[in-house]
């Protein structure tokens, strides 16, 4: 009677043990299995607060760049306005006092997004100079590819006190062909 009670009482802690070690791989695998999924989402959470924060970054860059694009978007003639553009060529004769006219303005053959443009300058040396100076230094791209630079003298005649003086002065005419890059 002893042995069958000590027989009993051996199966019934090997069935406890077995079963606390099967509850205990199952709480481990359990756990294992939330760590994983815990992991996984809290990796998911991080990109998408990584990206979040790219995003604020990349509109703040933007915003804060907005001046010099703007400030870049100047150095080119918008198409839809070159109206405003041959004002510009224009007031620059009227700045140098020179007599400024545009001759054409084309499309470019050979280069995407250029305009070829031509204008003629007349007046007396130092301001038909400055007007090539002002051309080059505008706040265009611009691209000279021709100057044309002549003298003519021109003679008046005055009558002062009854006796007749003939004047010459120099007239200087100028051409210029030139390329500009266009926004479109």
């Amino acid at each position: 009677m002893f042995k069958n009670k000590t027989f009993i009482i051996f199966i019934f802690s090997l069935i406890t043990t077995i079963a606390s070690i099967v509850i205990c791989i199952f709480f481990v695998i359990v756990i294992k299995n939330k760590n994983y999924h815990t992991s996984a989402v809290l990796t998911t959470l991080e990109n998408k607060i990584l990206k979040k924060q790219n995003i604020s970054t990349v509109i703040k860059k933007i915003s804060e760049t907005e001046e010099t694009r703007k400030s870049i978007e100047s150095y080119f003639v918008n198409t839809s306005e070159i109206d405003s553009f041959v004002g510009y060529l224009e007031n620059i004769g009227t700045l140098t006092n020179t007599d400024l006219k545009v001759g054409s303005v084309v499309p470019s053959t050979v280069t995407k997004n250029t305009l070829n443009i031509s204008v003629s300058s007349e007046g007396d040396f130092p301001n038909v100079f400055r007007t090539l100076k002002l051309l080059e230094n505008s706040p265009y791209n611009i691209q000279i590819q021709q100057v044309f630079l002549n003298q003519r003298l021109q003679t008046s005649t005055e009558e002062v006190k009854g006796v007749i003086k003939t004047k010459e002065t120099s007239l200087w005419h100028i051409d210029i062909s030139f390329s500009v890059l266009t926004s479109s």
